[in-house]
């Protein structure tokens, strides 16, 4: 019964990812946002939500994972869009940067093989 728990996702954490998209979409249609900030916004609130729901909530509280995630979708879209406003070149220059090393390592990587 262990090498399910190992091949699937916990029911939590799914549900915490679920409930993240329909608080992210939620969050970006409020705001009138674009489709492509709405699907990073519910990308990183799923990140978010199912860090959450596996660091703290119980495995049974497979509903409370849910609502969790229902929050943490709904604090992405709300904090995203206040970091934006508060400092929109450091968003840019962090971008920048974090794709300058992804570049960095995939040309490290190609070229070894």
């Amino acid at each position: 019964m262990d090498e399910w728990k190992l091949l699937f996702t916990h029911t939590g954490i799914l549900f915490a990812m679920i409930g993240s998209v329909v608080g992210s979409f939620h969050s970006a249609k409020t705001q009138d946002d674009g489709w492509r900030r709405t699907l990073m916004e519910i990308i990183i609130g799923i990140y978010a939500a199912a860090a959450i729901a596996e660091r703290y909530l119980p495995d049974v509280g497979v509903w409370q994972c849910g609502l969790a995630g229902v929050g943490a979708g709904l604090i992405t879209g709300y904090a995203l869009e206040a970091f934006d406003a508060v400092a929109p070149k450091a968003v840019r220059n962090i971008l920048s940067g974090v794709f300058a090393r992804l570049a960095d390592m995939l040309g490290t990587l190609a070229g070894r093989k």
